[in-house]
């Protein structure tokens, strides 16, 4: 009664908003809820404050920390503004967002939770396998590469984040891992960095055994980043480092990023060292 009461002071473009969405620029690990009287920003923690909208614009201010001319950290509020338009079937949001910071393009796509905005965006349904044994998972969500696999009739259908087959699932992993760029303290161990860190996290429909998504995601990554750093040592065996591919099963809780599960499985998938 509380939020319908709070929904009548709202203008039209207002409650066309309400509701859940996700950032399609990275991959959904950004979630924006909008209510009648908040709105709220999940990236690592949830941050609450509060908007307006018209047909076109959306307007709010976001607790920042920001470094003054003399280097003093000072609590300052950024102004936000999204120049937006809407889909026709109002699930989807385009346009450019701007801050103190600079402007940038910006997208929402609007679904019911993590899993749901995954199925929306690469267009693939998949139901998850359950398992209570599935611990959640600890990984960094900025070193891993999504790839989604499903039926189309009796057909498996897969793609990845970055394409809509496997044909090109080799270039794919180059593509992503060299989208990560590291920071000063990590430059001269980058590519032995994201060696150890990047992983596969593989939706794949729980009609499919572990044993299909190995066939599929077979594939070795040549790399000369032993020859560049010899001050890491090299795992037994020396000359090559098994990529890791986790399977994603159902969350225990809300099905948002934070919560998912998964459990490693067997692959060929491997790095060469030369």
């Amino acid at each position: 009664m509380v939020i319908s009461l709070l929904s009548c002071g709202q203008n039209l473009s207002e409650r066309q908003l309400n509701g859940r969405w996700y950032e399609i620029q990275n991959s959904g690990n950004t979630k924006w809820e909008f209510y009648p009287d908040s709105l709220n920003i999940t990236i690592e923690d949830k941050e609450k404050v509060e908007w307006n909208a018209t047909k076109s614009k959306i307007e709010f201010g976001y607790p920042t920390l920001h470094w003054d001319s003399l280097g003093i950290p000072r609590n300052i509020i950024n102004k936000i503004t999204i120049d937006y338009k809407l889909t026709d079937n109002k699930d989807s949001l385009y346009g450019i967002y701007h801050s103190m910071y600079g402007e940038f393009n910006f997208s929402l796509l609007k679904a019911k939770d993590y899993i749901d905005f995954l199925t929306k965006r690469y267009n693939i349904d998949f139901s998850l396998p359950d398992d209570d044994a599935v611990e959640e998972m600890t990984l960094s969500k900025f070193h891993g590469l999504n790839v989604f696999m499903g039926y189309s009739g009796n057909n498996i259908i897969g793609k990845t984040e970055l394409s809509d087959n496997l044909n090109h699932f080799k270039s794919d992993i180059l593509t992503f891992k060299d989208s990560i760029h590291p920071d000063e303290r990590q430059e001269l161990m980058h590519d032995k960095y994201h060696d150890y860190r990047f992983h596969i996290r593989v939706f794949a429909d729980k009609k499919i055994p572990d044993s299909i998504i190995t066939q599929y995601l077979s594939v070795t990554i040549e790399t000369d980043a032993a020859k560049r750093n010899k001050l890491v040592p090299m795992p037994p065996p020396r000359d090559s480092l098994p990529i890791r591919i986790y399977r994603m099963y159902k969350a225990k809780e809300e099905p948002d990023f934070g919560f998912l599960r998964g459990r490693k499985i067997n692959t060929n998938a491997k790095y060469l060292y030369n």
